[in-house]
């Protein structure tokens, strides 16, 4: 049976970024936000890492201060897809099927820095 897959929207959180527009950006000037250091592995070997900073809106307000700041990213980039797709978080009533998929984690690592020389 042939299944249909609709992609209507994404959300994005980038490091040096804020959303989809800040990442299209990256990809288009060949940037990147990441950092070298050696103080977090045991042995002080070079480690690329990029951290996700900005601000998450709403979510930054205190009654929410309770949750992780990664469930912060992952309800964040979901309402960002939303928007994307034209759709209204807040008015959503029964009879929708609604799927989030969540990728979390890196697209460039090393234990050199001549990643970053390249």
């Amino acid at each position: 049976m042939e299944q249909r897959i609709v992609i209507t929207g994404f959300g994005i959180k980038v490091p040096g970024g804020d959303d989809h527009e800040d990442y299209l950006q990256h990809l288009l000037s060949g940037s990147y936000h990441f950092t070298a250091t050696d103080h977090l592995t045991p042995h002080g070997e070079t480690l690329l890492l990029g951290e996700v900073t900005g601000g998450l809106g709403e979510l930054d307000q205190k009654q929410y201060r309770t949750l992780p700041r990664t469930s912060k990213l992952a309800i964040a980039t979901t309402i960002e897809a939303l928007a994307m797709a034209g759709l209204d978080p807040g008015g959503w009533t029964g009879g929708r099927v609604f799927f989030s998929g969540l990728q979390w984690g890196h697209y460039a690592s090393g234990r050199d820095d001549r990643i970053l020389r390249q």
